[in-house]
Formats: structure tokens, C-alpha cells, sequence
């Protein structure tokens, strides 16, 4: 159970106010666009961002809890990388975070680019 009382935050321009919520088993998503709060809002409910009012508990504890970030999956749209990533082992690693297997060096062949691989993600 994830459950926000009276949750207030802002970020640049976005800002949620008041927001009661109970997401039980089962809730997979929240989906709408960066303009309306929603990444704001699931950053909140991740405990990677803190409200400046209100209270978020996940199963029962402080979201920003480790046992509580665990429980809850989060992709933020502008992740920050390890700086020794490279080209390849970020395919390699999106690849088993979405199941499907793909072969990072065939990927970049079908694009003709397959001298990214050894860059460095920036």
C-alpha cells in the first residue's frame, strides 16, 4: 500500500498540491505528461524526492526508507548514468531491464554505428 496525505511539491514550474492518494496491489503505473506533475508526483512516490508537505508512507514506512524504495519502481526521465558506462553496456542494460535480450553490438550494426559502443554515455 502506498498512501499520500495532503502531499504538496514543486519542481521549476510544476507543482502538485494537496494530493490524497492510496495505491494498493496491483497499481503498475501513473502516466500522464512532465507538464501536469507526473514525474514530480512518482519521484514522490519513489522516495527519491521529498514533499515540502505532507505525509507519503509504502508499506507502512517513510517512502525515503531503503525497504520502501525497493518496493516501489522508478525510471526517471533524465537518469544520471554511471560515468564508466558506455554505449554498449547501456544497450546491454536496457536490454535485461525490458527482457528482451538484444545483442547491444547487433543493435548497433542495424544502425551502421557500431563505433559507438566503446563511447562513453554522456
Amino acid at each position: 500500500m502506498i498512501r499520500l496525505v495532503d502531499v504538496s511539491a514543486r519542481e521549476g514550474k510544476t507543482s502538485i498540491l494537496n494530493v490524497r492518494l492510496d495505491l494498493s496491489a496491483g497499481t503498475t503505473a501513473v502516466l500522464g505528461s512532465v507538464e501536469d506533475g507526473t514525474q514530480l508526483l512518482s519521484a514522490i512516490l519513489a522516495g527519491a524526492k521529498r514533499p515540502a508537505r505532507g505525509l507519503v508512507t509504502v508499506l507502512g514506512g517513510d517512502a525515503t526508507l531503503p525497504d520502501s524504495r525497493r518496493a516501489v519502481g522508478y525510471v526517471p526521465l533524465s537518469p544520471e548514468l554511471p560515468e564508466a558506462l558506455r554505449v554498449a553496456d547501456f544497450l546491454a542494460l536496457a536490454s535485461k531491464i525490458r527482457g528482451q535480450g538484444i545483442d547491444a553490438s547487433q543493435a548497433l550494426a542495424r544502425f551502421g554505428v557500431e563505433a559507438l559502443a566503446s563511447r562513453r554515455v554522456t
